[in-house]
């Protein structure tokens, strides 16, 4: 699923913004009651850019007509995460088997191995609710744009001391109080696939879809999680475990070209989300729209999820 958004903003003034935002794609518009305007295609991998845009049109005075969501549906893409220091590890393994299947069933996959990647620990500046964008110069940025635009993500981790393991806990924690606010596993299916020498694994498994299954704003589905125990084996060793990484896999991918909605999954939670966080977490939102949290109400007002507050 590829993502843009669509700014249009009154009058034509088309001169300046391919100068300011070489990535944007500009036209003229108009709108139902006759009048001129400019229509901006913003890029959605990265919501930084959509703020720069929305501050330029504040800093102009400029009339914001519209900002809504464009979502085209292209070849579904699956992307894989592997936190194991071992290339060829258990849990590695079981991932490839999981994508292979997605790919056989249709999709286009995706592996990150994150040993490879250099992805520093948050340092709670806040920067990110504010701009949209972590200033720590690493390579966080290329592994959160590719998740952005999967359809499915493979979370997995071998299990040390009955919890994941640090490089996959960095990685949610990088993605940290922006993906919480703008629920950015929304509208994704997520899947676990945890290892453990013994015990621990199938806490390990729940604990990586948690950040999804606690979509505050739009709720993520969660196709499965496999959590396997080897008492001493190589994965490889155990047919039952590859076969159902595989069974995985092609679930996944199945829920994502059928849209399945699981009704009942997470129901306890969401009915909480609506009736309180929601709501307390919109009035607080929208209160910091401009000390603080710029990025989460733009974010969060794109993507229709955030009822924009009329100007009194």
């Amino acid at each position: 699923m590829e993502t843009e958004y669509e700014v249009r903003i009154a009058g034509v003034r088309t001169e300046s913004w391919v100068e300011w935002f070489p990535v944007v794609r500009v036209r003229e518009g108009s709108e139902p009651d006759g009048s001129g305007s400019t229509v901006l295609r913003v890029p959605g991998r990265d919501v930084s850019l959509l703020h720069g845009v929305l501050a330029q049109i504040g800093a102009l005075n400029l009339s914001l007509f519209s900002v809504i969501q464009i979502r085209r549906r292209n070849r579904m893409k699956v992307v894989g995460v592997i936190s194991s220091p071992h290339e060829e590890g258990n849990s590695a393994t079981l991932v490839r088997e999981a994508l292979g299947a997605a790919r056989e069933a249709g999709a286009e996959v995706t592996e990150v191995f994150l040993p490879s990647y250099r992805i520093e620990f948050c340092r709670a500046c806040g920067t990110c609710l504010k701009t949209g964008r972590c200033p720590i110069q690493d390579d966080f940025r290329q592994v959160k744009g590719m998740l952005q635009e999967a359809d499915g993500i493979i979370l997995s981790t071998p299990t040390y001391g009955a919890a994941p393991s640090a490089r996959i806990k960095n990685l949610l924690d990088r993605l940290g109080q922006l993906a919480y606010l703008t629920s950015f596993f929304g509208g994704k299916y997520v899947a676990a696939i945890a290892t453990a020498s013994s015990f621990g694994h199938k806490s390990t498994a729940g604990n990586l879809t948690a950040g999804a299954r606690g979509s505050v704003f739009q709720r993520a589905r969660v196709s499965g999680a496999l959590a396997v125990s080897l008492h001493g084996r190589q994965v490889r060793e155990i047919p039952g475990a590859l076969q159902k990484a595989r069974e995985l896999g092609r679930r996944l991918a199945r829920d994502i070209r059928s849209r399945r909605g699981y009704p009942l999954q997470n129901l306890g939670t969401r009915v909480l989300n609506s009736l309180l966080m929601r709501p307390m977490l919109s009035q607080g939102i929208q209160r910091h729209r401009e000390s603080g949290l710029q990025a989460v109400y733009a974010e969060l007002a794109a993507r229709g999820l955030l009822r924009l507050r009329s100007e009194c």
